[in-house]
Parts: structure tokens; sequence; C-alpha cells
């Protein structure tokens, strides 16, 4: 019986290892691509989060004006349907009044919050509710946060 031996060539190891380098280089630059696309991704993430925690401060700043101005109406108003028309002739241009909701809106980077409080009766303990609080973005994406 003919017994032959299985040998490699000499360049058949250094063959292999050029395979295996270039197969490690190829993966970590994907990896890399990867890396600094998730970082990209992750920045804007903190951009568009600042900017709507900045629109949801404003407009509970905003919140806070109304329910000022809410207050010194309530001083002087003798019931709830003179309270509502002192609270309509106090508003901003940029705020309106349907019933007894305020409506107005805060912008940012093309980023839009519209809000909405309701005007509670006299013997409410609270003046102001919060009615509507809805983010749009740039895209026409809404979203409503209440």
């Amino acid at each position: 019986m003919n017994k032959r031996a299985f040998r490699l060539s000499p360049g058949a190891p250094s063959l292999v290892l050029i395979v295996v380098v270039l197969s490690m280089s190829i993966m970590g630059m994907l990896m890399f691509i990867r890396t600094r696309n998730d970082m990209r991704l992750s920045s804007r993430s903190v951009q568009v989060a600042q900017q709507d925690a900045l629109l949801y401060v404003q407009a509970e700043e905003t919140f806070a004006v109304l329910d000022g101005m809410v207050l010194q109406c309530r001083l002087h108003a003798a019931g709830d349907e003179q309270l509502l028309e002192m609270v309509a002739a106090s508003l901003p241009e940029d705020m309106e009044m349907e019933e007894n909701v305020i409506f107005w809106q805060e912008t940012d980077g093309g980023r839009i919050f519209r809000a909405g409080v309701q005007v509670q009766p006299l013997d409410s303990e609270t003046r102001l509710t919060w009615h509507t609080r809805i983010l749009e973005a740039e895209v026409g994406e809404t979203w409503n946060i209440f």
C-alpha cells in the first residue's frame, strides 16, 4: 500500500496569516465606521433632547406667567364668566382663548411645542391646569407628551 504524507508547502502558513490579517483589518475598519456613526447619532440625540427640554421649560415659564395673570384676574372677578372675560382681555397677541382654554406655542430650531392650559373656575383650588402639550418635529412628526 502506498502511503503518502500530506505536507504543506512553505508558503501556505504565510498565505493563511495574510488572509487572517486582512480579515481582521477589514473588521476593524467596519467597527470604526460603525462607532463613528453611533457617536454622531448619539450627539444628534443629545441636541434634540436639549431642544425639547428647552421648549418644555419655556412652556412652563409661560405657564407661570399666565398663572400670575389669572391670579390677578381672580382677585377682581365677581364670577366665572367675568373671570374668563378678564383673562381673555389680558392675553398677549400671540395667545388665543377658546372657551376656557388658552393656547400658545413655543418654537426653537424648527420644532414647535403647542401648549394649552385650562382656566379653572373661581371655586377651584387650582387656577390653571395643563390641557394640551404637543411637540412637533421638523419633518411633521408629532408626539403628544401629555
